[in-house]
């Protein structure tokens, strides 16, 4: 684990593949409902897991935090964690990076991808795995289900990072395979941005 962030109840860890969550379920605690005083000192709570992951993505990636904060959080003992505002995957496949960002006042991750000239976007997948169910809405939403509860990775917007207008762009799935399709044609010689948004059952 490289970084890792709170989302509500869900907590969120950053590896060089991608993303784990992780929800702890306390709800299954027999002896705390039969009222035994140890209950909560002898209890472990059953820990879930969602991983959408960068499928044959670069194993070298370069990993970067930005933005930091003057504030950081302390743990017992000597541990002080500095906080960032956003991690950068450098290189995450060939001149294609991916950019995590942890807006102020709202919940979920916003994520992009940054297509440099020349990168193929057909490359990108992201493979969730600990899913139960995937599917797309109207909305062109990817819609998954997990023991967390139902993530939403909302349909993308995209434009060229030189402001020359925004491109068609929607979402594709293959079984627990995610994938983006930006509509021909399309200039690949600028560098383009596409902007999804995902929001987690973590906050209530």
């Amino acid at each position: 684990v490289l970084f890792a962030a709170t989302l509500g109840n869900i907590k969120a860890y950053f590896t060089a593949e991608g993303l784990t969550y992780r929800y702890d379920d306390y709800s299954n605690n027999d002896k705390e409902e039969a009222g035994d005083a140890d209950a909560d000192v002898n209890f472990k709570p059953e820990a879930h897991y969602l991983s959408p992951t960068w499928e044959g993505s670069n194993r070298d990636v370069t990993v970067e935090a930005l933005g930091k904060e003057t504030y950081y959080y302390s743990y017992p003992g000597t541990i002080k964690a500095t906080v960032f505002k956003k991690i950068i995957y450098r290189n995450v496949y060939p001149g294609i990076d991916a950019e995590y960002v942890f807006p102020d006042g709202k919940e979920g991750i916003k994520y992009s991808l940054i297509l440099h000239p020349g990168a193929d976007l057909t490359q990108v997948k992201i493979k969730y795995e600990g899913a139960k169910a995937i599917h797309l809405n109207t909305n062109g939403d990817i819609i998954i289900a997990s023991k967390l509860g139902d993530f939403t990775d909302h349909a993308s917007i995209s434009f060229y990072q030189q402001g020359l207008g925004k491109l068609q762009t929607k979402f594709t799935l293959n079984n627990f395979e995610q994938s983006f399709l930006i509509g021909e044609p399309y200039d690949k010689n600028n560098t383009i941005i596409i902007d999804p948004w995902v929001t987690n059952p973590g906050f209530t």
